[in-house]
């Protein structure tokens, strides 16, 4: 993925929240994933394509407007 650590964390913070989303708890788990830091492009990048790579279920589709 990448060779910065803390870039490989932030990451991985977000792939546990997106695994654990459902439309029961989105409500819950969004402010999760939008309290993690966003120091840079490649952070932001990387989200969007972990959304992406999930998409298929309708409840990602508020956070992706």
């Amino acid at each position: 993925m990448t060779d910065d650590p803390e870039e490989e964390k932030r990451q991985k913070v977000y792939k546990s929240h997106l695994n654990k989303l459902t439309p029961d708890n989105f409500e819950r788990l969004l402010p999760k994933i939008l309290s993690v830091e966003v120091p840079e492009p490649k952070t932001l990048v990387g989200l969007i394509n972990q959304i992406f790579d999930k998409v298929g279920g309708r409840h990602y589709t508020p956070m992706c407007v």
